[in-house]
Parts: C-alpha cells; structure tokens; sequence
C-alpha cells in the first residue's frame, strides 16, 4: 500500500538518488533499471536529470540532503519488509509528530501559556498540508525542524521585566549551526533562512 499511494511527483526521485548512495556509493542514476524502481514503487518513473552532469553520467536535479537523510530507513525497509518506501514514510511520520511537540516547546519558549500553546500543536495536527502530507517523502518537515530547533536555541522575547540572560554552552551553539548547514542541502531556496538563522545563533 505504501508504494501504491506514493504520489507521482518528487519522492521517487528522492528514493533513487538513496538507493543509488546506498547500492553504488554515488549519485550516478545512469545505470538504473526497472527492477530498481520496483523496489520502491509500482510503477517506472522517468529520471529528473540535470543537464549539468558530466558526460555519460545521469544526476538528478534534486538536492542530496534529503536522499542522504533516508538512507537508514530505506535499508531497515528493504530488510526488513522489502518495502523501503513504507520505513522512509513512517520516519517522514515521526518527524512529524517531533515538529508538533518541538511547535509546543517553541511557543512555551516564547512565554505562550500552556493551554494556548497546547491548542496551538493540537490544530496544526490537524490542519490539510500536515495531515496530509506528513507521510510524504519532500525536504520541508526537515528544515520545519532544523528552524524550529534552532529557535528553541534563540532568546525568548523580553519580558514587561525586561530582557533575561541566555546563556547557552558554545557546543550546543555549534551544533546548531552544523544544523543550520544541511539546510541547503536539502534545497537551495532555504540558504536565505539558514542565513538568517546563522547570524542570529552567531549573535549570542
């Protein structure tokens, strides 16, 4: 069922390029097959390519840092239940769920009461783009979570007692800023966010 329903637009891409790390060590899609696509899907989908690749060489037009992400659960599904696609999803699920619980944390950060913040999580769950499409394979619920981490790390607003120390550990810092650094990664269009991001972490 979870290769029947995959929609037909980017997430077979992205599962190519995994597949292709994982059996190849590499991004070349020259030499894939069929049989290969039938691992995680029903149906033959053609190849994204880009025409920047070197010469005899397929590359797909979408970012790695995605494909990168789901190597893990790609290979458990193929183990496990030669089904790498339903893993890949059900992990897609769990971030999900770490968005909603990082939502809560964020707005209780902010000084949002319990009750509102509660609420807050409660009707994003249920709202049709979440809903719908937490089980589906694209970069957005990774960088949803790579900025909400990192605004966990920023300085609540001042209080009506004005501003409050923040002091976080450098390595903490540090490892929010390697996070920042995969946002590229997984699509150009989020190099100005991770920009923004960065300045205000390297500003503490």
């Amino acid at each position: 069922i979870a290769q029947m329903t995959m929609r037909h637009g980017d997430e077979g891409q992205y599962l190519l390029v995994t597949q292709s790390l994982l059996r190849d060590g590499d991004l070349d899609l020259s030499n894939v097959t069929d049989d290969d696509i039938a691992e995680f899907h029903v149906l033959t989908i053609g190849i994204h390519e880009t025409p920047s690749a070197p010469e005899g060489r397929i590359h797909s037009r979408h970012p790695v840092g995605l494909s990168a992400s789901m190597l893990l659960p790609y290979e458990i599904g193929r183990r496990l239940w030669t089904n790498p696609r339903l893993v890949c999803a059900l992990a897609m699920s769990a971030l999900t769920a770490a968005i909603l619980a990082l939502i809560f944390l964020w707005l209780r950060h902010m000084g949002i009461g319990f009750s509102a913040a509660l609420a807050t999580a409660v009707v994003a769950a249920t709202t049709t783009p979440l809903l719908l499409f937490s089980t589906q394979i694209y970069p957005e619920l990774p960088a949803v979570a790579i900025t909400l981490v990192t605004l966990l790390h920023l300085p609540p607003l001042p209080s009506r007692h004005g501003p409050q120390p923040w002091p976080r550990p450098l390595w903490q810092l540090m490892a929010v800023s390697a996070g920042l650094g995969t946002l590229p990664f997984l699509h150009p269009r989020y190099a100005p966010l991770a920009a923004l991001l960065y300045v205000l972490t390297l500003w503490q």
